[in-house]
């Protein structure tokens, strides 16, 4: 939002400027006032190698003063135009404004003509009406400004004065030598009337004069009480300014105490680190700036889809939202014509030769799925260039181990080289699987024309023994009884011992 255009001369002979008075609201922000300053010849007053300082002295006896380079903004130095912004302070009530003109060093070279700021209050808004001052540089410069003004202003009614009065004695003796002149006529006119009506000429003569001179008087007493008036307040009100310029000065001073005592305190730290090469450090601000100029994945070189991207070989990082336009028909399998497509374009001398060495990696994807290409070329002079065509590099890396296990179990990952370690102390090795097989050779393949289920095992049908068993256990208790009853007799050869197994049939006989 911008107010209208104001003309401020600094040519102090002209009384006032027209169109001075600029309104603004409270609730109104940020507004900008555009300013042409005329010099003494009333064309553009050069701006080059000054700075500009707004001053406003405000209802209630309160300053603003402010030459913070978010504020004014010069537009053309040469032609005296710059735009100011008004501070927030400004908004707070109406006051009557200015800009000051300094060089370089401070020193206030020129002022000029006041205008007036009506502020329109609201009254849901209560803004604190105080001093706002930017710099302690303008604070002074405020006060220096003051002061010239008031030299300027004193310098202008006493010319002002000293002119008036100057006018008022050339009329008194302009109007007198008229008197004397028409005096002279009507006495020679009337040279022949009576005595009475020369008396009466004399008489109107004299009342003339006298009037012309009380006339005279009476402005002269006027100009001068006004002039002693207007001395009187000026110098009261240059007064109080000067005193509050000096209590202000006095709480600089102490404030530049404080910042010396902290200065001496930052030195001290400073010397601490003197050994710093700061050479190896970048500006915050321009190592920002510098980031924002890299083509990074997030910061893409914007491209359309007539791009070929032959032609990109410059090292960056490229996207074209509706794919490349391949001119030369080296379109690589699988790439979608309209996909979003990035390229992020590598460059490299070449160790053989002085030809320019790049690679390119083109990435894709879409709902369907995702395509990586890999490139190398070699670029001769400007324009002449050849690359070789693009490679997959799923086709390559797609098919690469993850995991890896042994008849289904727990999956072994590969270690940063692609090597996956695998435990086999609990497996049985080839040799041991070989003597096995031989052992199993060996083994009947049926038993009573059964031949083993799924799992190796034969299942053969048991008869049942139970009678057998019982017959078994018979015959045992028949043997132990039967054993019970035998007696033995023992011969001392072969012949007694058969005699007498003869003579008794139940009883064995043996020898010892």
């Amino acid at each position: 939002m911008s107010l209208a255009v104001i003309i401020l001369p600094t040519n102090k002979t002209d009384s006032i400027i027209s169109d001075r008075v600029r309104k603004i609201g409270q609730r109104e922000k940020g507004l900008e006032l555009e300013v042409i300053v005329t010099d003494a010849n009333n064309e553009g007053y050069d701006l080059t190698d000054k700075i500009v300082t707004f001053s406003e002295n405000k209802v209630g006896g309160k300053i603003v003063s402010d030459s913070s380079k978010d504020h004014i903004q010069v537009l053309n130095a040469k032609d005296g135009r710059f735009k100011y912004k008004l501070a927030e302070a400004v908004y707070a009530a109406s006051g009557e404004a200015w800009f000051d003109i300094s060089s370089k060093d401070g020193e206030v070279v020129d002022t000029t003509k006041s205008f007036d700021i009506d502020v329109i209050e609201n009254a849901e808004i209560h803004i604190n009406n105080d001093n706002y001052v930017s710099t302690l540089i303008d604070l002074e410069t405020y006060y220096k400004a003051i002061i010239q003004r008031t030299d300027q202003q004193t310098t202008e009614m006493v010319n002002k004065y000293n002119g008036e009065v100057g006018q008022l004695l050339d009329n008194w003796k302009t109007q007198s030598e008229q008197i004397n002149q028409d005096y002279e006529k009507q006495k020679e006119g009337l040279a022949s009337d009576a005595q009475a009506e020369i008396d009466k000429i004399d008489k109107d003569k004299q009342a003339a004069i006298d009037a012309v001179n009380q006339g005279f008087k009476d402005k002269l007493s006027s100009i001068q009480a006004d002039y002693d008036k207007w001395k009187q307040t000026t110098a009261t009100d240059f007064e109080e300014r000067i005193n509050k310029v000096s209590e202000e000065l006095t709480t600089a001073e102490k404030n530049q105490a404080d910042m010396k005592e902290t200065i001496d305190s930052a030195m001290a730290a400073v010397d601490k680190i003197k050994g710093v090469d700061f050479t190896k450090y970048v500006n915050k601000d321009d190592f920002n700036a510098a980031l924002a100029k890299i083509n990074t994945l997030a910061n893409p070189t914007i491209v359309d889809n007539k791009t070929d991207p032959n032609s990109l070989i410059e090292p960056g990082v490229y996207l074209a939202k509706n794919g490349f336009n391949f001119a030369k028909g080296d379109i690589p399998p699988g790439y979608r014509s309209d996909g979003k497509t990035y390229m992020a374009v590598l460059e490299g001398d070449n160790p053989d030769n002085s030809i320019n060495y790049f690679q390119q990696f083109m990435f894709q994807a879409t709902k369907f799925d995702y395509e990586c290409w890999h490139r190398a070329g070699y670029k001769y002079g400007t324009n002449a260039y050849y690359t070789v065509s693009f490679t997959n590099l799923k086709d390559i890396y797609g098919s690469a181990l993850k995991q890896i296990s042994v008849n289904g179990g727990t999956p072994i990952s590969p270690d940063d080289k692609g090597v996956a370690n695998i435990d086999l102390t609990n497996y049985e090795t080839k040799e041991d699987a070989d003597n096995l097989s031989k052992e199993i050779n060996k083994r009947p393949v049926t038993v009573n024309n059964v031949s083993p289920d799924d799992k190796g095992n034969i299942t053969i049908a048991i008869p049942d023994v139970s009678k057998m068993q019982q017959d078994i256990t018979t015959l045992q208790n028949e043997m132990e009884e039967q054993k019970s009853k035998v007696a033995y007799h023992y011969a001392d050869t072969l012949a007694d011992g058969q005699k007498y197994s003869a003579a008794n049939p139940q009883i064995l006989t043996g020898t010892p």
